[in-house]
């Protein structure tokens, strides 16, 4: 994602209160590194996902996902992005707080269209906002493996200038429900434009820890750098 510094301790707290209402449930990998996977949170159901973001140079960034199974279609929750200690290139607008929405339509047992809304306002004062609209293709036959594009729209406070509209990735089960190769690509020059190729593996049934090596997309001069994300079900 966007890269800052971080502060921990917010998020931290964030994570906690998230965890102690969870309800145990166990599915794939909700999203990919930067891409949205499109896999929907249950009815009745609660995720939650810290994400943090280390450049090769500088301090490292915050990024905190929540949802909530609200229907058999439809979640909603929340994002705080790039909770940091500091404002960098790209014209960063700091932290941003947002609420979020997606909606999933089941094609076939292996095609699926989603869409997603995320909207609120950077720590200054600015209005952010960012859509998408997914497929998510899998193939039961080659390792179970899922494929998502798609593409999106966000305004410059979130983008922080330049600009980025398709998105692409992939999972691949390596060893079923233990350890997943996890890919994805976001194009352009924004500060979104990254692409990052990494390994989740699963602690257990409610846990899962994901951890990759960031590149700069084409055309962009972002920072290399590493990403960990802690993911509870």
């Amino acid at each position: 994602m966007k890269s800052r510094g971080y502060h921990m301790k917010f998020s931290s707290c964030l994570l906690f209160l998230s965890s102690f209402l969870l309800a145990p449930v166990a599915q794939a990998q909700q999203s990919l590194f930067n891409v949205p996977s499109s896999q929907q949170t249950e009815k009745s159901r609660h995720f939650a996902q810290e994400q943090m973001n280390f450049p090769h140079e500088g301090s490292g960034a915050s990024n905190f996902t929540y949802d909530y199974g609200l229907f058999e279609n439809v979640e909603v929750g929340f994002n705080v992005i790039d909770l940091s200690k500091r404002t960098v290139e790209k014209g960063a607008e700091a932290t941003d707080f947002m609420l979020n929405s997606q909606y999933f339509y089941k094609l076939s047992e292996t095609w699926q269209v989603s869409v997603g809304v995320e909207a609120g306002a950077s720590e200054k004062g600015k209005a952010v906002h960012y859509e998408f609209i997914n497929i998510k293709k899998t193939w039961p036959e080659f390792l179970n493996a899922t494929f998502i594009t798609g593409f999106f729209n966000a305004n410059e406070h979130y983008l922080e200038n330049g600009s980025a509209h398709w998105h692409a990735g992939i999972e691949v089960p390596i060893i079923d429900e233990t350890l997943h190769l996890i890919c994805d690509y976001v194009n352009g020059d924004s500060s979104l434009s990254v692409s990052v190729l990494g390994l989740g593996y699963f602690i257990n049934k409610q846990w899962m820890l994901s951890a990759g090596v960031q590149l700069p997309a084409l055309h962009s001069d972002n920072e290399h750098g590493a990403v960990f994300e802690l993911t509870y079900y």
